[in-house]
Formats: C-alpha cells, structure tokens, sequence
C-alpha cells in the first residue's frame, strides 16, 4: 500500500487498516498524515508487514514523536526488513532509541538525522545488528548535532562487515572526509554514494587515484567510478 500526496483530514481514513492482514508494504510520502490516523497505524496488526516508509510527511504539532507507538510494538517491529524515516518536518524526539532496541531483524535502512541523540542510536544499532546490508543516513537544513569528521571515523569503523551499500546524502562535507571513511570503513562495501553537504571545486585526478589505490588494497575491482563537485558514486563488482 502506498500513499502520496494526500491531506488526511478525515480522522478515520486509515481505520480500514485494522481490518489488513496481508499487507507486506506501508509508503507514505509528502502527505499530511493527523494523529488520530497515525494510532489507527499502531492498532493495526499487519502481521505481514515487512516494508514502512515515512518520506517527507508532517502531521499537528506535539511534543511527541506520533510513529514511536508503532516501533513500541515487537511484534510489528521485529518482522520488519525495510525502513524509512525521512520527514524533515516532524520531529525524531527518540524515535531512533526504539528503532534501535526493537527492529532487530532490518536488512535496509535509510533515516534523517536530526540531533546528537540519533547519532547515537544509530551507533548503538549498528554494533549490534547482524541483518543490516543497506544503510542510508541524510540530513537537512540547520542543525545542531556533531556529524564531524571524527563522528564520521568512528560510524565507519563500527558498520558491520556485511552492509554493502552505503548512502551519505549531506553527511559528509569533503573528499577528505570521504577518504577518512573508506580508510577506516569495516563494512564489505559494493557500492559507496556521497552528496555532499556543499558545493566546491576541487581537483579530482588525486581522489581518483586514491579510491583505485584503495580499492587494490581492499581487494576490490571497481565497475563504475564517478567524482564530481557535488556527489561521488562508487561501485565495485561483487566477489
């Protein structure tokens, strides 16, 4: 099932929810979404629910986060494969924490990172997660949290050796800082994509050389590399 694009002023629109028993997906995106809709989420069941997305969405202001309910549930929680956090407008408010203690079974991750707390759960998850293969994190607009190079360094040590794909969408600020994670990166990656977090010209034949030279190193043959001033795409062919 998948949403987009719609104004839920009916307090009762996704009641017939409670009702589902085979839905393996759940997208919402770019829509209002009220809070009386969001507890119609968390009393449904959804037995087979293995996908939740929540992309650009904003709901009544509170002091709460309106989707923690859902992830307080283990038993939806825990059958969970996909998920996506991605709404600059509501806020995290420990939604991270819950993702962290009780969807144990994530293959695919993508979250907006928002405060020094989710950087934290993110880490707390990552040590401990041994299902996890795809990881994106993302920011947007002013923050307030410490997503430096150091920050950086250590995320990179700590990601599982499993996770083959990574996206940093404005995470990262430099190729310097690029190099610094693939230095110190545990994870078996096939395919690295960074946004940078701002624009600037540089020279690209040195960088270049260096994800060759590490990628020899790291026993890895490259299918597919490109540096701009704005993003880098790597892809490396799977062993």
């Amino acid at each position: 099932l998948e949403i987009a694009d719609v104004f839920m002023r009916d307090k009762e629109a996704l009641k017939a929810l409670i009702k589902c028993k085979n839905i393996s997906t759940l997208h919402f995106e770019n829509s209002f979404i009220s809070p009386e809709n969001f507890q119609w989420i968390v009393l449904a069941e959804l037995p087979r629910l293995q996908s939740l997305k929540f992309t650009r969405n904003w709901t009544e202001e509170t002091n709460e986060n309106p989707m923690a309910k859902i992830f307080l549930d283990k038993r939806k929680s825990f059958g969970l494969k996909e998920l996506f956090l991605n709404n600059s407008k509501i806020e995290n408010f420990g939604l991270l924490g819950l993702v962290s203690s009780n969807c144990r079974n994530l293959v695919s991750l993508s979250v907006l990172v928002k405060s020094n707390e989710d950087i934290s759960n993110i880490s707390s998850f990552l040590k401990d997660t041994s299902t996890l293969e795809k990881l994106e994190l993302s920011t947007s607009g002013p923050h307030t949290y410490d997503f430096n190079t150091e920050t950086i360094i250590e995320m990179a040590k700590i990601l599982p050796k499993q996770i083959y794909h990574v996206n940093l969408l404005k995470v990262i600020d430099s190729l310097v800082e690029c190099e610094k994670f693939l230095e110190h990166c545990s994870a078996d990656l096939n395919h690295f994509y960074v946004e940078f977090s701002q624009y600037y010209f540089f020279k690209v034949d040195r960088h270049i050389e260096f994800v060759k030279n590490w990628s020899t190193k790291n026993g890895k043959e490259i299918k597919i590399l490109n540096i701009t001033w704005y993003n880098i795409n790597i892809e490396w062919w799977r062993r």
